[in-house]
């Protein structure tokens, strides 16, 4: 599928929880991967989007793609956006991705995680890359 630029890719697709659920969670992984979205909510509250499991309860016969991107500082082709969206149950918060160009079918889809080796009071500078 190709993307115009602007158009929603994606959304990154999880249990939306607060930060210190999301970095009580972080803790309690052991060498495996993150997905977990840190970002500020309405208001600028904390909240994190948990993406750790897959398939999620509410799509389980669908492939979600947010939590599936790499990160690039430089070569971004999306960026995400808070966005709150309206449910019968009530406004979510929630992350969509744009498109920052056009982008093609084979094109990988990159965003900047916004972590550096400055990241997490100094502890980022472990950091391989």
């Amino acid at each position: 599928m190709e993307f115009k630029r602007n158009q929603v890719v994606c959304d990154y697709h999880g249990e939306v929880v607060s930060k210190q659920e999301g970095e009580r969670r972080l803790e309690t992984l052991t060498g495996e991967p993150s997905y977990l979205f840190f970002f500020k909510g309405k208001g600028g509250k904390p909240l994190c989007i948990d993406a750790q499991k897959f398939p999620c309860d509410c799509h389980p016969d669908q492939e979600t793609y947010g939590r599936r991107m790499n990160h690039s500082c430089s070569k971004n082709s999306v960026r995400p956006q808070r966005v709150s969206l309206k449910f019968l149950d009530g406004p979510r918060e929630c992350v969509l991705f744009f498109a920052l160009q056009d982008i093609a079918v084979s094109e990988e889809l990159l965003w900047d995680y916004g972590v550096r080796r400055t990241s997490f009071q100094g502890e980022g500078w472990d950091l391989s890359w």
